[in-house]
């Protein structure tokens, strides 16, 4: 039986990696010329087949409560036991089967490549819905958006701060429109856009019709109670706040980086383009709370909103200035001038060894053959 002889997912990924780190050894020549195959690729058409199969029949199990969750809040709706209207828990249903959608979208897009982590984000996805239940359905949903559109704002900086700084361009990519349009669907910067496109239409939607087609109720906070569609509104300027804070992080921390090591005339103008990045920041923050007051009306939402997040960027900026030993830079002349002696001491010394090393290596594969050879 051949079944029984086909090799494992494990000892398949074993392998693969094996011929990666092969292959990204030193002179083994270009590795974006010639790629190792991959696990994926040396697993058989049947297999793949096969486990995309028993995933479609997961996910369609997976569905089954919601179309029970619908039918139930349309009864209770109609007997007067559920507040909300017969189609929320249609509404609900909806709006999950548009964030798994949303997952998979992301998936596509290479921000969430492993299977842990998909089902993950699925799972919090829909405790998310539910945990609010179907008397605060938009406030679920408002969440839910903030959480997965500030994930993927985060990748999208960190992919073009990559890109833009040398170390993220793909090798061996065509320059034809088509190739173009590819990578343009599969960045994060499109989903952030259509969902954010689709979610302020659901807030403009919910916000002007909820006397008459959304019957949503109020949600009692510490200082007053407001409607759903302010939680949208206040997911928006967080998605707002996470993008310019992710900016300032990525681009401040690469320029800061870049002129550490050189003259003090670079590094005065790194200081002052991160300080007027800081202060952009600052801006939009302050206008976020700034607008979030004015619809709200709260002081608590005015105080999360200003306050925290640069709260968070700051204790956030002096842990990676701590972890680089930036401190010692900014604080101590001599000691700064000391640190990137050892540093650029240190670097040619490893050289050497690697050097060293190899050349041994060399030295003793051809002693070793030269003995052969007169042994023979």
């Amino acid at each position: 039986d051949r079944s029984d002889r086909r090799p494992s997912a494990r000892k398949l990924s074993e392998a693969a990696r094996m011929i990666d780190a092969v292959a990204a050894e030193p002179g083994h020549g270009d590795i974006t010329a010639a790629a190792p195959p991959s696990s994926a690729s040396l697993v058989s058409p049947g297999v793949a087949a096969d486990a995309l199969g028993r995933a479609r029949a997961l996910y369609l199990l997976s569905l089954c409560p919601l179309v029970v969750y619908a039918g139930a809040n349309l009864l209770l709706a109609k007997d007067g036991v559920v507040d909300g209207g017969p189609l929320l828990g249609a509404w609900t249903a909806g709006t999950v089967l548009l964030l798994d959608l949303a997952v998979f979208l992301m998936h596509r897009a290479g921000v969430l490549t492993r299977l842990r982590i998909v089902c993950a984000v699925v799972g919090v996805v829909r405790c998310g819905l539910v945990a609010f239940g179907a008397r605060w359905w938009f406030v679920g949903t408002s969440l839910v958006y903030a959480v997965t559109t500030s994930v993927l704002c985060y990748k999208w900086l960190r992919r073009l701060a990559k890109r833009t700084g040398g170390g993220g361009a793909v090798a061996g990519r065509g320059c034809c429109c088509c190739c173009s349009l590819a990578d343009a669907v599969r960045t994060p910067g499109l989903i952030v856009g259509l969902l954010s496109v689709c979610f302020g239409g659901a807030v403009i939607m919910v916000g002007h019709l909820r006397p008459g087609g959304f019957p949503l109720s109020r949600v009692p906070m510490r200082d007053a109670e407001h409607d759903q569609w302010e939680f949208g509104v206040a997911a928006l300027w967080c998605v707002i706040d996470v993008l310019a804070a992710s900016a300032f992080v990525f681009f401040g921390g690469r320029l800061w980086k870049d002129a550490k090591h050189g003259k003090p005339a670079a590094r005065r103008r790194a200081a002052l383009a991160i300080a007027l990045m800081g202060m952009v920041l600052e801006g939009v923050v302050v206008t976020s709370g700034w607008v979030l007051f004015t619809v709200t009306d709260s002081w608590t939402v005015l105080f999360a909103v200003v306050w925290v997040p640069p709260m968070c960027v700051l204790l956030f900026v002096a842990y990676k200035m701590w972890k680089n030993d930036d401190f010692v830079l900014l604080g101590d002349r001599t000691g700064g001038a000391q640190l990137c002696k050892s540093r650029a001491a240190a670097a040619p010394s490893r050289r050497r060894w690697s050097a060293s090393s190899t050349g041994s290596a060399g030295s003793d594969e051809r002693r070793g053959s030269r003995e052969g050879a007169l042994g023979a």
